[in-house]
């Protein structure tokens, strides 16, 4: 197996494979640009030997965004063409296949969450502020429920369905903070 060099190219001289199936939103792209204003540039972006990206689309998106004159690059060579198109699949697919430890999950974030020395720490993780409630609420209730719990969960229970996460966000923060039990089914 060939060692692996990071190079650094002109942003210019890259380019999309035309067909990548993996979009990259605009609010994805901004929670990179946290990322990278946090830790700097941490995973290179590979590319073929025609310097087509075949990983880490979003993070030449964002350097675009940043107007990035150089991004950090490993070539991949040897590949068939078929092979390259398999790549793009498979290195978004394979890390969609992890599971979260949601104990463990809960514990970090909460901590993440309390940690006031660097606030900003949160909004570099990827998760909503919404999410990262969602998380905490369903993992604390597990935590804690005792039998005949899910008997007393019924009683008195509004469900309202928001036509987005900054609605549902919105409405959650508007209800808690008014003092109501409020949970987020998704």
């Amino acid at each position: 197996m060939p060692e692996l060099n990071i190079q650094y190219r002109a942003i210019g001289d890259l380019s999309p494979y035309e067909n990548n199936p993996k979009m990259h939103s605009a609010e994805q792209i901004g929670q990179l640009v946290n990322s990278y204003n946090k830790y700097g540039w941490t995973n290179p972006i590979l590319i073929d030997e025609e310097s087509m990206i075949l990983a880490g689309h979003g993070r030449w998106q964002m350097a675009q965004q940043l107007e990035m004159n150089e991004v950090p690059t490993i070539t991949i060579e040897g590949l068939s063409t078929q092979q390259k198109r398999a790549y793009v699949i498979a290195d978004n697919k394979l890390t969609e296949l992890g599971e979260w430890d949601k104990d463990l999950l809960h514990l970090e974030l909460s901590d993440l969450r309390a940690f006031k020395d660097e606030p900003d720490l949160i909004e570099t993780l990827g998760f909503s502020q919404h999410q990262i409630q969602s998380i905490i609420n369903k993992q604390t209730r597990a935590n804690k429920k005792t039998p005949g719990d899910e008997d007393k969960e019924d009683q008195n229970t509004l469900l309202v369905k928001c036509d987005s996460e900054e609605q549902s966000e919105k409405l959650y923060n508007e209800l808690t903070g008014e003092g109501y039990s409020v949970r987020i089914l998704d």
